[in-house]
């Protein structure tokens, strides 16, 4: 998917969520070869197997799927049924933040900084509702989102913090300020202070 369409579906994480039944749709993906088997496998064999770990765990293969898979969603969701999850989803209008060419101008140099744990503590305090969102499109999976989250079920921020942890470990060179911002222009549905979160990338050294 081009960057575009990945923002039209974060942008409706929490509809989809909500209204979506992953299970509905596999069909098409797999007759159109954007899914595999072992895909729809791992989708409808979620445990709990509940709606929403389906859509999450479903949501989660998507984003990661070819140029094809946004046309295929749609054309699913209108076969199975759900033309107006489709036609949400079309109709959707990409707006801007004040601070957005802010974000989008930043220097190659700033780009590139790295963050310490004193850094991803402080972006961890500014994340509220939806921060699972920003995980995936970071690049973690559902099941390490999960793993932090029952590693300090009554601390949120704690949860966060281990995650950008994680992904920080496990991408490496790739963790970067430019990724991060990347995911967060993508990820409109995320909570977010976005003047503290300037704030801290500024002061970062």
């Amino acid at each position: 998917m081009n960057e575009e369409q990945k923002k039209k579906i974060f942008a409706n994480i929490v509809f989809l969520r909500d209204n979506l039944d992953a299970k509905d749709i596999l069909d098409y993906f797999i007759e159109k070869m954007i899914f595999t088997l072992d895909h729809k496998d791992e989708i409808v064999s979620q445990i709990p197997n509940t709606r929403l770990k389906r859509n999450d765990k479903f949501l989660e293969i998507l984003m990661r799927s070819g140029p094809q898979a946004y046309d295929v969603f749609l054309y699913a969701l209108e076969q199975s049924g759900s033309k107006f999850i489709a036609d949400r989803i079309n109709s959707t209008v990409l707006g801007g933040h004040e601070d957005q060419d802010w974000f989008s101008n930043l220097t190659d140099d700033m780009r590139s900084k790295k963050f310490n744990d004193k850094n991803l503590m402080q972006v961890a305090q500014i994340l509220g509702k939806n921060w699972q969102m920003l995980m995936i499109s970071l690049g973690l999976t559902q099941p390490q989102i999960e793993q932090c989250e029952l590693s300090s079920p009554n601390a949120p921020a704690q949860q966060i913090f281990s995650a950008l942890r994680k992904w920080r470990t496990q991408f490496a060179s790739e963790a970067t300020v430019g990724r991060m911002v990347n995911s967060f222009q993508e990820t409109t549905s995320v909570t977010v202070d976005r003047e503290i979160l300037k704030q801290i990338i500024q002061k970062m050294s």
